[in-house]
């Protein structure tokens, strides 16, 4: 359940840098996205083949595993390298819309793996769920799975709004913007979760109250002892085939319990009230609360990575894709700008929450004592359900402790009571612990948008906090080779007029602004800039006259459109002869050029002159 989840969050995150990612390969967007369609087409059946040619040697998990890095790979070529996104974008909205790039992906992505659960099913072998047929299984489980990428379609439509009404959404500083929106919504959105979405996936996953009777009777003395209040004790027939149990809601009006039928019917009366206990002991040590405190440190993780460290890798690959066109370079750009945070959020799942997790787990478990409950009976229930899942007793989990690990810690604590109040004081430490770092991170986060607020400046400084200088002087240092490749470039295949001296180094700083290498018509438009100011007129001209051939001005922003009405007036005030008539062709030729089909870039771009 866990690493289904983890997965669904990996190719969420390729999905969210969808919208940043620009086409590595020129192709026209309905050949771009007819080529994802083929090639999304041929993912399945390399899914179809694995399934069919390794279920009997691999086990299911195994091959969802490879289907999942499959599908991430699938997203990163579609989205990164064609761009295929762009096609349906532009007809819809007009623009760059996280949102319906995030449905459209997901919609594909359940199919993908809908497709997965019904070829495996097929295998008598392997069949988990024999009562079901393999349409039901396969429906089971994108029906457990599609819920949780509900709130993530919610946070794209809601930066959409944001990024379109905020006039701080464009210009130099977007990609900082986006970065402390997205922590924002995430704050905002964590609270609504918390709250309400154990209700939603109460009803998503079709629960229904538990049958009354004497297990339903002896589950609610229970509650009443430990003063424990809840919206319902349910049945959980969406895990059906499996033995589990879970508690959702931190508040009593919006709180469930749930047990698979599959629990109820192997485990005697006492074995569930055991669990119940262990239920309660999340809710008791306020684990619903903690958890979303320990994922908002991946969302700081990944944002400090997007504000420091991800620009020099983005500037790198970007320029590197400009020096080789139609090079294995373009294929290789997204998978290497996904990589640094696919790692994060793995490394944070395994290294952070997931020992975090076992904890809590562990936590829960020692309630058994403190609700009065035979802890026989939970060492019983743990027991059978190893027996049931395979003998798993000694099979480790990167999220629970192993069957026999939590087995004797019971026992442990049984025969020595002490361990369970020092266990919980070593906890609190560790938690606080993490909050006072994550608090930290956060400063260093936030810190950039602090350093003109009256009375927080100083504070910002005296901690080495709150600039970008270090991130840019990276970028300019690991991307200097590349530019100085690309200005030669550029002067030997222009055949650029003025002094060579003076060129190259306009030519190379041109690469540093903002939206240089990812804007068509950027780079050109910011070396005529630099051109104009190191009086290389002939040279400014020949630039700007490319600019104004590559970059569709009327889908340009308002802005950028001003700018390149300045820009072109400075220079034909120092140009005349035919470098002049082609400018000023140029610039009438692409004012009367129909507004392009891609979506429109409503970036502006910088007037440096």
């Amino acid at each position: 359940m866990f690493t289904n989840v983890l997965f669904l969050c990996l190719v969420l995150l390729s999905v969210n840098l969808a919208p940043q990612a620009s086409q590595t390969i020129s192709l026209a967007p309905g050949f771009a996205l007819a080529l994802g369609g083929a090639l999304y087409i041929l993912f399945l059946l390399l899914i179809v083949a694995q399934n069919l040619l390794l279920r009997k040697i691999v086990s299911s998990e195994r091959l969802a595993i490879f289907a999942n890095l499959e599908l991430i790979l699938f997203f990163l070529l579609y989205h990164g390298v064609l761009a295929a996104q762009t096609s349906y974008e532009a007809p819809f909205v007009g623009y760059s819309s996280q949102g319906l790039v995030s449905l459209i992906s997901l919609i594909l992505y359940f199919a993908a793996l809908f497709l997965f659960h019904f070829t495996t099913h097929q295998d008598p072998h392997v069949r988990k769920a024999p009562h079901y047929s393999d349409e039901g299984y396969a429906w089971l489980h994108i029906r457990f799975l599609a819920p949780f990428a509900g709130p993530f379609l919610l946070f794209a439509f809601a930066f959409d709004l944001f990024h379109w009404t905020s006039p701080l959404a464009f210009g130099p500083g977007s990609q900082v913007y986006a970065a402390v929106t997205a922590v924002i919504l995430s704050l905002v959105g964590l609270s609504l979760i918390i709250l309400l979405f154990p209700w939603f996936l109460n009803k998503a996953w079709g629960c229904f109250p538990l049958r009354k009777g004497p297990l339903f009777e002896r589950l609610e003395r229970l509650c009443d002892r430990t003063a424990f209040t809840h919206a319902g004790l349910m049945t959980w027939p969406i895990l059906r085939h499996s033995l589990n149990a879970a508690i959702l809601g931190v508040t009593g009006r919006f709180r469930y319990v749930m047990f698979t039928p599959r629990l109820i019917e192997n485990l005697t009366e006492q074995e569930v009230e055991a669990v119940l206990a262990h239920e309660i002991g999340h809710s008791r040590h306020h684990h619903l609360l903690l958890y979303p405190c320990i994922l908002m440190g991946m969302v700081i993780a990944v944002g400090l990575y997007a504000l420091y460290f991800a620009p020099p890798l983005e500037e790198y690959l970007s320029l590197r894709v400009m020096l080789h066109e139609d090079s294995i370079w373009s294929l290789m750009a997204p998978i290497f700008t996904y990589l640094p945070y696919a790692l994060i959020v793995f490394l944070y799942f395994r290294y952070v929450f997931g020992p975090f997790s076992r904890r809590f787990e562990r936590q829960a478990d020692l309630f058994i004592f403190e609700a009065n409950v035979p802890p026989d009976a939970l060492i019983r229930a743990l027991d059978k359900i190893g027996i049931f899942t395979g003998y798993t007793h000694h099979k480790p989990s990167w999220h629970h402790y192993g069957i026999n690990e939590r087995i004797d810690c019971l026992q442990r604590a049984r025969l020595s009571p002490t361990l369970i109040a020092s266990y919980h004081k070593n906890l609190k430490n560790l938690f606080f612990s993490y909050i006072a770092i994550a608090l930290a991170a956060l400063m260093w986060l936030i810190a950039p948008f602090m350093e003109g607020m009256p009375g927080v400046q100083p504070l910002v400084q005296s901690m080495g906090m709150g600039t970008l200088d270090l991130t840019e002087k990276i970028t300019a240092a690991t991307t200097k080779q590349l530019r100085e490749e690309l200005a030669k470039k550029w002067y030997d295949e222009l055949h650029l007029i003025g002094d060579e001296n003076k060129i190259l180094p306009a030519l190379e700083e041109a690469f540093l602004p903002f939206g240089a290498s990812t804007i068509a018509g950027a780079a050109e438009f910011y070396a005529a800039q630099y051109l104009y100011k190191a009086e290389q007129y002939e040279a400014s001209a020949q630039m700007m006259t490319l600019a104004w051939q590559t970059l569709n001005y009327n889908s340009a922003s308002p802005g950028t459109q001003k700018n390149f009405d300045i820009v072109t007036k400075a220079l034909l005030k120092k140009m005349q002869g035919h470098l002049a008539k082609q400018l000023q062709e140029a610039e009438a030729k692409g004012k009367n050029a129909p507004k392009s089909q891609a979506p429109q870039t409503e970036a502006i771009l910088e007037l440096l002159i």
